[in-house]
């Protein structure tokens, strides 16, 4: 009977060190995305630029499988153009690693998110408060998740 019970142990942590990668790689993600989300509400705007909601998850950005990626977007509004905003983020890249994977959109009444929001079914919840007048903009940024080869969100 003893011999029973150290089999049925060492059958239960070997089962337990197998599952526990999915368990904690999905809460790291996690952890690592509000660190990210936060990091970018924190950095550095253009002048002439108001931040009006910041929204953020993780999961496959793209729907290509295999990988996981934090992602923050910006809700902003701006009296730049898209071409000087695109032109200050470039410049900015050099500097911020994770402003390298971004992209930045002008909102119209057609395009309200990016093809990565809609894929983790992100949404602004300000577009009741603002004018159609309003130069607004969104300014994703990409960033590869800590543990993505057992997070689940990527396949």
């Amino acid at each position: 009977m003893r011999t029973f019970y150290k089999v049925l142990i060492a059958i239960l942590v070997v089962l337990a060190l197998c599952i526990s990668p999915f368990v904690i790689a999905p809460i790291a993600n996690n952890i690592k995305a509000q660190s990210f989300i936060s990091e970018v509400k924190k950095s550095a705007f253009p002048a002439s630029t108001e931040v009006l909601e910041v929204v953020g998850g993780v999961g496959n950005t793209s729907g290509t499988g295999n990988h996981v990626e934090l992602l923050a977007a910006v809700l902003v509004k701006s009296d730049l153009t898209l071409e000087q905003l695109r032109d200050y983020y470039r410049a900015d890249s050099i500097e911020n690693d994770y402003v390298l994977n971004n992209a930045i959109i002008q909102v119209t009444e057609t395009t309200q998110t990016t093809s990565s929001m809609d894929i983790l079914n992100l949404t602004f919840k300000n577009f009741e408060n603002i004018s159609s007048d309003d130069n607004l903009y969104i300014i994703q940024k990409i960033e590869s998740a800590v543990f993505s080869t057992f997070d689940l969100r990527g396949n």
